[in-house]
Order: C-alpha cells, then sequence, then structure tokens
C-alpha cells in the first residue's frame, strides 16, 4: 500500500516509539489538548455521569452507523479537530488493539481522522486505489499476518491484508495513547449527535 495522495499530511513516521515522557507533553492542560496537527482544542469538563448512558448504549448500532457514515466522518474532518465533543465522540468498533490488551479504551471520531489522514500506510485506499476507509485490524505485528476490514462510499466492507501491519498497528496505538486522559475528563457527543450536526450543516451549505 502506498502513500495516500493530494491531501495534507503529518509525518509520523516512528510514532510509536515516542516515550512516555513525550507523550505526556499531548496530554491534558488547563482544559485543552493538542492535536497531531499542533492546534490547541478547547474541552469541556464532564457533568456528573449519567447512570444509565452505559447500560442503554448500542455498541451494534453505533458500529452500524459509523460504518455508514464513514466518509461523512472523513471530508468533515477539518469541523471535527474544531470541535472536542465531536473529536472525542467513542467508537465502538472492537479491533487488535483491545483484544491485544495493547488498548483497552475506546477509540475515538477524531482518532480515527488522525490516523487516516496520517498513517505512513494509505489506509484510506484498498490495493486497487479505491476509496476504503479502514475501520477495523486484527493480527500479529510481530508476524506480520493480519486481517483487517475496509468500508467503502456505499458502505460494502471488505477483508484486506497490509503488507506492513506493524505501521497499521502501532501508529494507531499511539495517536489512542494520546487522548487517554482526555476521554476520562470531558465531554463527547454521541456518534449520533455528531452525524446530526454534520449533515444539517451539509444541507446548510
Amino acid at each position: 500500500m502506498g502513500r495516500c495522495s493530494n491531501r495534507p499530511r503529518v509525518l509520523i513516521n516512528n510514532l510509536y516509539k515516542f516515550n512516555l515522557m513525550e507523550k505526556q507533553m499531548f496530554e491534558v492542560s488547563d482544559n485543552r489538548i493538542v492535536l497531531l496537527n499542533g492546534e490547541e482544542l478547547t474541552c469541556f469538563p464532564k457533568k456528573q455521569s449519567n447512570v444509565n448512558e452505559t447500560t442503554s448504549f448500542d455498541a451494534d448500532a453505533n458500529r452500524r452507523l459509523f460504518l455508514k457514515n464513514a466518509f461523512l466522518f472523513f471530508r468533515n474532518a477539518h469541523r471535527i479537530f474544531s470541535d472536542s465533543r465531536m473529536f472525542l465522540a467513542p467508537v465502538p468498533i472492537e479491533n487488535g488493539l483491545s483484544i491485544s490488551g495493547k488498548c483497552r479504551s475506546t477509540p475515538t471520531l477524531g482518532i480515527y481522522l488522525e490516523w487516516w489522514l496520517n498513517c505512513e500506510v494509505d489506509t484510506t485506499k484498498d490495493k486497487e486505489g479505491n476509496d476504503a476507509l479502514t475501520y477495523r485490524w486484527g493480527g500479529s505485528p510481530l508476524s506480520g499476518a493480519n486481517c483487517c476490514g475496509i468500508v467503502y462510499p456505499d458502505g460494502r466492507v471488505k477483508s484486506m491484508s497490509f503488507n506492513r501491519f506493524h505501521t497499521v498497528f502501532y501508529s494507531f496505538l499511539e495517536i489512542s495513547r494520546r487522548y487517554t486522559e482526555a476521554k476520562k475528563k470531558f465531554e463527547a457527543y454521541s456518534l449520533q449527535q455528531v452525524v446530526d450536526t454534520l449533515s444539517n450543516e451539509e444541507i446548510e451549505l
């Protein structure tokens, strides 16, 4: 798989080699987080948690919602990067990180977007060069054996493997770890709220 073309990129070569001290530079400070592109994003502290919030959470429905609207999110990345509640919206996709125990917290919409836009391996195309966003992966970064899931603009999903799976795996891992504290402390929209907001804004345009 080659690099993506015709879109801005922030190089994250060897991102997974960052040590703990370097990663802490990107943690929460004064209700702000620093995005991968260096911009600061103001966040909103969580209010008292709703007891029913987790019990009513339908992971399967949100997974379908994420796949159906993946390209809506992708083409509105700049908008999501401007609102911390959109950026921190949880995406309940089970992938190799949670299964391997490397990162058990739920990834966010912003994490996926930063990964799609910046991964050294192109995770926005299939092997034929068609638009397809990688949303799930599993495998061994040591052996390289892997089986990943991609979604097309029309909502079709397909399995695909990467030649440089260790880069795919560790780049997502380190981007995820940047926002560990933010996910605990700050408010986040649901995926449905993000979809409704973006859809309404696109209609107005």
